[in-house]
């Protein structure tokens, strides 16, 4: 993986690991950079190391990018895996798949969560490049994963869509149930009993683009003057957008909880979840009402 941080893509593979029978095999992570360490007391009982390959943070995307995949490509070449399994947001990365193949690796998974490109400064560049690797690398893998067809048709070059395979984020939707009394116990501690909850749950980051649940709060307030929009999870941009909060005027209608150890009860206390994500191939967090009994879920464009 590119980096480990608290968000999807890393509670995806906790998903993996969790329901593999890791009993015979020797199984690790391999990440540029470690940014959290929500999962190291569960990755040390089952038994699986993750190992940072950059010693230090480096600030410029290009020169982290290409330092990741060289330092990646000397553990691949050390190692000798039997299997690789490559978690692709961008297709430069798709380098690393390249030098597993060279190093005699015979299988060689590639799955992509992400349906686009973020469109931060540089991106033309960045466009041009994963285009680029996406044709160059379309031969290294071995098996081809997706979690939706857009996000397939994001990493690979139309020649080879017919042998990717498309597997949905799978949810433990028991868990996710609606649960009656942690929605008061939430709502009580939070003070918001009796307001309809707007939320959403995900890293403040660009991508995500909690901006916009800021701008239709503002809109909404004018109409439901109680609403409250309650952001779970932490990032880069929290002040950010408690600025933006301030100046709209409805920073008092806005909560900035961080992160919660108990994401199934902060969704039971959501009159309605929100996921206006620019890049989400198949969001792990979209449930469908049957499964999960909420009154509402939204999927905004």
């Amino acid at each position: 993986m590119d980096h480990w941080s608290n968000g999807g893509e890393e509670s995806y593979v906790m998903a993996l690991l969790r329901h593999w029978d890791l009993t015979h095999v020797e199984c690790e992570i391999v990440t540029a950079q470690v940014e959290t360490d929500k999962y190291h007391a569960e990755l040390e009982t089952l038994g699986v190391p993750i190992r940072s390959v950059l010693q230090k943070r480096i600030a410029s995307p290009v020169l982290r990018i290409w330092n990741t995949c060289l330092t990646i490509e000397s553990v691949i070449e050390s190692r000798k895996y039997d299997m690789v399994y490559f978690q692709v947001a961008n297709a430069v990365t798709l380098y690393d798949c390249l030098a597993a193949k060279r190093a005699r690796i015979p299988v060689r998974a590639v799955h992509s969560p992400c349906a686009g490109l973020i469109k931060s400064r540089g991106y033309p560049f960045k466009r041009l490049a994963h285009e680029i690797s996406k044709q160059r690398f379309a031969g290294t893998p071995t098996v081809r994963l997706a979690c939706s067809d857009t996000a397939a048709e994001c990493l690979y070059p139309q020649r080879k869509l017919a042998s990717c395979r498309m597997i949905p984020n799978g949810i433990d939707v028991v868990r996710f149930r609606f649960n009656a009394q942690a929605r008061d116990e939430v709502r009580n501690a939070l003070g918001i009993a009796g307001r309809f909850v707007l939320g959403t749950v995900g890293r403040c980051e660009e991508q995500k683009n909690q901006y916009f649940l800021l701008q239709l709060m503002a809109k909404l307030k004018n109409k439901l003057p109680q609403a409250v929009l309650l952001l779970v999870g932490e990032g880069s941009m929290p002040d950010g957008m408690k600025a933006e909060a301030n100046e709209k005027e409805i920073r008092e209608n806005v909560i900035f909880y961080g992160a919660s150890p108990d994401v199934p009860a902060m969704l039971s206390a959501m009159d309605a979840f929100l996921l206006p994500s620019f890049l989400k191939g198949t969001p792990l967090r979209v449930l469908r009402r049957k499964q999960t009994g909420f009154p509402v879920t939204f999927r905004i464009p």
